[in-house]
C-alpha cells in the first residue's frame, strides 16, 4: 500500500492528508484529519457508499470542497497524479 502524507491548510484549519493506492483492495484511498491519528477524520474514503469505485478525480473534488489548494490530483500539474497512477500500475 502506498501512502503519501501532506500537511496543509484547509477551510477546517491545518490538516493532514494521506492518500495512496491499496494494492490488496485494488482502490485509491484518502484520509483528511487534524492529525494522522484522528479517530474520526474529517474525511475518509471509507465514509463513501462505494469506496472501491472512487477515482482520483473524485478525490480532487473532495480536496476542493475542503479548500485544500496545496495538493493537486490533476494530471500534468504537480506530478502527484502520475505518482499515484504509477503506484497503481506497479502494485505498491
Amino acid at each position: 500500500m502506498s501512502q503519501h502524507c501532506f500537511e496543509c491548510g484547509s477551510n477546517e484549519g491545518y490538516v493532514t492528508v494521506m492518500l495512496g493506492w491499496d494494492e490488496a483492495l485494488q482502490w485509491f484511498h484518502m484520509f483528511i484529519g487534524h492529525s494522522i491519528d484522528d479517530d474520526e477524520p474529517l474525511y475518509s474514503n471509507l465514509y463513501e457508499r462505494n469506496p472501491d469505485l472512487l477515482e482520483l478525480e473524485y478525490f480532487q473534488w473532495v480536496l476542493d470542497r475542503f479548500g485544500i489548494k496545496d495538493i493537486s490530483l490533476r494530471p500534468n500539474t504537480t506530478g502527484l497524479y502520475e505518482t499515484l497512477m504509477l503506484d497503481c500500475e506497479m502494485g505498491r
